[in-house]
């Protein structure tokens, strides 16, 4: 059965009910013999449908009240079943009050006279419904009658409920079932179980309701704490979506129901490109904006059926249920990656970024939800590293990229213990007399099955990971012993390390450079430590207590990547550091540019004025070299002067540098080689 064929079904079968009530019963005698209790239940129950409670879990928006206490104690006080319309009639108010639309509200109203009229029918098979209303001493009889009864209305309900919702997720009744029984005893089964406590109160006096009213906030309260706390669990707070651990569950509910039927499935994952930039240059507070506006944006744009998530930081899953073939879901992802795109109106103004995705196919990459999101990952990662777009995981892909962004990082911890990690040097040459002045250290990745892996597939990576300290370490010791074997064959060059974040709040960090300058003898100066404007914003009281303690040190302090962060003048003042190294995105088009000739030249004069020394990083040609000689600008590297290189090749240029009294002579024959 289909899902509007089930609702128009239940709406039938409620409006027939609804209509043999009131053909059947003596509508002049509805209240019994506690027809002031009767009434009072009946507003009551009424103003609690008025003010249902959220259930934030359902897709569907379902909800919880505390009217079935009301509902049920009715049934239990009045001979007749017009508690069934009462209920009825209390559930279509309130949803029309709410804007729900009518098919909804009808349902709502029809299911839950059905599970009342459950109830009605248990109490009628069972002889003790006029002993209750009486008010007669309790019998053992009777309290399982009402027990019956109760426990007719909590199941009727909660199969109608579960039917409805794994119709319009497409999802196994029986899995449902088990996914919100506990939730619906906990709120409905306490509810209805109280029904008789306030059934007896009424019937003793009228003055001990407000008492009841107390039970019902309490009940009503506790609901509303469970069932938030229960979101909290399962949802991302910034967004509203399913958090990881939801879109799991709901991905293995997908796959047993495809594999029971004979279907496929997909689990699409997606990284935000240039999502950084965002948050560096206009804030968090806009950051979390777009990826609220972009959480909605997705979640609006897919079916009832399928799932978006928000896993971390700016990655989001989809899980599509029920696709056709890999060029349908591949258009999907394309579909949602031009949605992704298109620019996000936040206080007013627009921001734009993109999108890479990757897609994993069930059952043809994966049949478990684990194998299929690392597959995903793995695409996406692909895409990404390709500059953006949509990627079907291949089963015979295996490139550095093929193993995805886990197992890269635990085969990066054996990298570590198995010394796979390598450092290049790329000379810097004075510009005024064109020596080479020292080498920036870069970290490579030799691995054993895919190769050379560049830093950017794996070092922004660590930098999450306790990793981000070892690998530290080790190119900080590496360096340093280079460094103090070129002093010893006669070379006097500096050597540059990168630092991360994690690197300029630790506290302890300058104390272990000292040790590792002591252990191989190494004079502070020679070593150069860069970090950008970034790392430093993120603490900075911690980064300036380490900054200034690396300074004391004797160790020359570089801001890299110069122009690209915040770059805020009176940060740039109180910093205690000594080089500014321009980022190569405004030197390596400077000679075509003019603005960014003119962010060169500016950033050269603030350099100058503040006593600081500077660096060009990016140098590709002799037009560039000339106009930064021109500005007077200290020192540059880039391709021009000599691409990343093994220190033993370093030493071999820098003999024929030597020989030839300079760079000048090996750019000529660079130039015309």
């Amino acid at each position: 059965m289909g899902l509007w064929a089930y609702v128009w079904t239940v709406i039938a079968a409620g409006a027939g009910l609804a209509a043999w009530v009131v053909l059947t019963e003596d509508l002049r005698s509805i209240a019994g013999p506690y027809p002031a209790a009767f009434w009072t239940f009946a507003v009551l129950l009424t103003l609690l449908e008025l003010r249902p409670v959220k259930w934030l879990r359902r897709q569907d928006g379902g909800e919880v009240t505390a009217s079935w206490a009301y509902a049920c104690a009715l049934l239990l006080l009045s001979p007749s079943n017009v508690a069934i319309l009462c209920m009825g009639a209390a559930s279509l108010l309130g949803d029309l009050t709410q804007r729900k639309p009518l098919s909804r509200a009808l349902f709502n109203a029809s299911q839950v006279s059905l599970s009342l009229g459950c109830g009605a029918l248990a109490l009628t098979v069972l002889p003790y419904r006029e002993t209750l209303i009486s008010g007669e001493i309790l019998t053992v009889g009777y309290v399982a009658a009402m027990i019956v009864a109760g426990a007719a209305i909590f199941l009727s309900n909660s199969v109608l409920t579960c039917l409805v919702l794994a119709l319009y997720e497409q999802t196994p009744v029986w899995s449902t079932l088990r996914r919100t029984i506990g939730v619906n005893a906990s709120t409905d089964g306490m509810l209805l179980a109280i029904a008789p406590i306030f059934v007896a109160i009424a019937q003793r006096s009228l003055v001990l309701v407000p008492l009841l009213l107390v039970t019902s906030y309490a009940v009503y309260n506790s609901a509303r704490l469970a069932l938030s706390r229960q979101h909290e669990a399962l949802h991302d707070a910034l967004t509203g979506l399913p958090n990881r651990r939801l879109f799991d569950d709901q991905a293995a509910s997908a796959l047993s129901d495809a594999r029971r039927r004979g279907r496929r499935a997909a689990v699409i994952l997606m990284d935000l490109d240039g999502f950084k930039g965002i948050n560096d240059r206009l804030g968090h507070h806009i950051g979390d904006r777009v990826l609220q506006v972009l959480g909605k944006r997705l979640s609006e744009s897919v079916r009832g059926s399928d799932v978006v998530a928000r896993l971390g930081g700016d990655e989001f899953a989809i899980l599509l249920r029920n696709v056709g073939d890999d060029a349908a879901v591949h258009a999907a992802a394309n579909s949602l990656r031009q949605l992704v795109e298109q620019p996000c109106h936040i206080e007013s103004f627009s921001v734009t970024v993109g999108g890479s995705f990757g897609i994993a196919l069930y059952p043809d990459h994966g049949s478990e939800p684990q194998a299929l999101t690392q597959h995903a990952d793995v695409a996406m990662y692909t895409a990404k590293h390709a500059g953006g777009g949509v990627v079907t995981y291949r089963n015979h892909t295996r490139d550095r990229l093929g193993h995805g962004r886990l197992s890269l990082l635990s085969e990066l911890r054996r990298g570590i213990d198995h010394h796979e990690l390598i450092l290049n040097y790329q000379p810097k040459v004075t510009l005024a007399d064109r020596k080479v002045v020292g080498a920036e250290a870069l970290l490579r990745w030799e691995h054993p099955t895919l190769g050379l892996i560049p830093p950017g597939d794996f070092i922004q990576l660590a930098e999450h990971t306790d990793l981000a300290g070892p690998i530290t370490d080790y190119v900080l010791h590496k360096a340093l012993a280079q460094c103090a074997q070129w002093h010893r064959q006669g070379l006097e060059l500096s050597v540059a390390v990168n630092l991360s974040a994690g690197n300029l709040h630790d506290l302890r960090f300058p104390k272990a450079v000292a040790q590792a300058l002591e252990e191989v003898g190494l004079d502070p100066a020679w070593l150069e430590l860069e970090i950008t404007e970034n790392t430093v914003m993120a603490d900075p009281t911690r980064s300036m207590t380490v900054l200034s303690e690396l300074r004391d040190l004797g160790v020359t302090l570089a801001i890299d990547d110069f122009g690209t962060g915040y770059s805020s003048l009176a940060n740039l003042r109180d910093l205690p550091v000594h080089v500014i190294k321009i980022d190569r995105s405004f030197v390596g088009t400077m000679a075509t540019n003019t603005g960014d000739a003119t962010i060169v030249r500016s950033i050269l004069e603030l350099a100058h004025n503040l006593g600081m020394r500077t660096v060009a990083e990016g140098v590709e040609n002799a037009e560039t070299w000339r106009m930064l000689a021109d500005l007077g600008c200290h020192v540059v590297q880039g391709y021009f002067i000599g691409r990343p290189m093994a220190a033993g090749d370093l030493v071999e240029r820098l003999t024929v540098m030597q020989q030839a009294d300079g760079f000048e002579f090996v750019a000529r024959r660079t130039t015309a080689a």
